[in-house]
């Protein structure tokens, strides 16, 4: 069983040591609904946490023994670590974000921005070709603007492309 707790700020799932090493129990908690994964463990794992938070596309927050605890975002870019400033690590992410292909989105980017101004972020990352779209307004998610310009998901791209390359094998 993969428990995932629902909370006000969103959805989240923890992980723990070894657990890293098994890739099915970030990929069950996702599945569950975790937009965040907690780590927690006596070693750092290093950029095996980055490749867990690209490879499922998930936020993910570490609290180490060794006091570097970090943040790191979908694409397994890390966006914040402790530093000798503070005993505490504190950094706000919008979970509100879906994270998608530029391939086939690109022309829709212009067309949110203009309807919804600061009302949205769209992060492109290059090279990966990825982006995030967030809505920083209450009035819709990121999903429900996903839907109204039909943007692609990239676990749906990833998951078309893999279908095509199975059908393709066995013919």
């Amino acid at each position: 069983e993969y428990p995932v707790f629902k909370t006000d700020f969103g959805t989240f799932g923890i992980i723990i040591c070894f657990d890293v090493y098994y890739p099915e129990v970030v990929r069950n908690l996702k599945k569950n609904g975790a937009e965040l994964i907690f780590f927690s463990s006596a070693f750092e794992a290093g950029s095996m946490l980055n490749a867990t938070a690209w490879n499922n596309r998930v936020f993910l927050a570490s609290s180490v023994r060794k006091d570097t605890p970090t943040i790191i975002d979908p694409q397994g870019h890390t966006i914040k670590r402790k530093d000798d400033t503070s005993p505490v690590l504190c950094y706000g992410i919008e979970l509100d974000t879906i994270f998608m292909t530029i391939d086939g989105n690109m022309n829709r980017f212009e067309a949110i921005k203009k309807k919804y101004g600061n009302e949205v972020n769209i992060d492109i990352r290059w090279p990966e070709e990825n982006a995030f779209l967030s809505s920083l307004s209450k009035k819709r998610t990121a999903k429900q603007i996903a839907g109204e310009f039909k943007i692609e998901f990239l676990d749906d791209y990833l998951k078309k492309s893999s279908d095509l390359m199975h059908r393709s094998n066995k013919e």
